[in-house]
């Protein structure tokens, strides 16, 4: 299989006809915010709402964004199964699955889009397995150019062949430590998971938040940075564990037990950093979790955000 052919018809795709409609959706999205203010949600004419499930937002744009790519691309590589975020995982029993999701981070594109600043990230990712076994991964970033969308970096990795970002080998520097947790307050509930998030904050600098796939990409970078986070899907970290591994860096879960599929309703948590800080990691987090009556307390990190990126689950009103 040539990797190159899949991503350069990848790359076509994206920039020719999922940005476009992505960058329509977001105008959609920042003209609705700035309509219904407060009862965006509740509306159900907005063009992003809560699933059905209750459990995370899709909008309007995402959806048909992943109905192109899906039917595109299998158009043109008939080996691929597809797995999807919004329209759901095929079962053909094919060597070769493409892994979608159209937009990782639909809250802090939704929070860009109310509150007006780019803060936030969010991005296009897709990852291709072979079998159990995750052999690519690529990330389209996105950023708000006013009431539109840019492309702003592409981030890409095959097995073997090394991790780019804008087709240039990664570069890393020192920077201030930071701990990149898309949602820590709901990813992190309670438990020695919890405690063991409190014990690891103490020892870096910062924590940033509603960066979702993209800190991932920060903590390539940035030497003394890591990326933590759990209740993640298949579609969530099938792009990210390639790109990552072909980086350099450590990926496991929170035990430092190597990623594997595990099946496509499982929960996926992950830590990732430069191996000496993963090691580091996960001794701080073996800490607490090997130990009993850890404290699971309030911490002034989870104090909850102002923002949607935190409210990955639908409250009652």
């Amino acid at each position: 299989m040539k990797y190159s052919e899949i991503q350069g018809f990848c790359n076509s795709l994206v920039r020719q006809e999922i940005l476009p409609v992505l960058s329509e959706n977001y105008a959609q999205l920042c003209q609705n915010a700035a309509e219904k203010g407060a009862a965006f949600f509740n509306d159900p004419s907005s063009n992003a709402a809560f699933k059905s499930d209750g459990k995370g937002i899709v909008s309007e744009g995402e959806v048909l964004a992943e109905r192109i790519i899906r039917e595109k691309f299998k158009a043109q590589f008939d080996d691929f199964q597809v797995w999807g975020e919004e329209l759901g995982d095929e079962d053909e029993h094919k060597d070769y699955t493409l892994v979608i999701d159209p937009v990782d981070g639909t809250s802090s594109m939704v929070l860009s889009a109310i509150s007006g600043e780019a803060t936030l990230s969010f991005a296009i990712t897709l990852g291709f397995m072979k079998g159990d076994e995750f052999i690519g991964g690529l990330i389209y970033e996105l950023q708000p150019a006013g009431d539109a969308l840019r492309l702003s970096a592409i981030y890409s990795a095959w097995q073997g062949e090394g991790a780019y970002k804008d087709d240039k080998p990664f570069t890393t520097r020192k920077s201030k430590s930071t701990i990149y947790c898309t949602a820590p307050n709901v990813m992190f509930t309670g438990g020695h998971e919890r405690a063991g998030f409190f014990e690891l904050q103490k020892n870096f600098d910062a924590i940033s938040e509603g960066q979702n796939c993209i800190g991932f990409m920060q903590a390539i970078e940035e030497e003394n940075s890591c990326a933590i986070e759990a209740d993640l899907s298949i579609h969530d970290i099938a792009a990210l564990i390639p790109i990552l591994k072909e980086a350099g860096l450590k990926a496991t879960d929170l035990q430092g037990k190597e990623l594997a599929f595990k099946g496509l309703e499982a929960e996926y948590k992950i830590l990732t950093a430069h191996p000496e800080l993963h090691k580091n990691c996960i001794q701080h987090l073996n800490k607490v979790y090997n130990q009993a009556g850890a404290d699971t307390g309030q911490s002034p990190m989870f104090e909850e955000l102002s923002g949607l990126n935190t409210r990955k689950f639908k409250t009652e009103n």
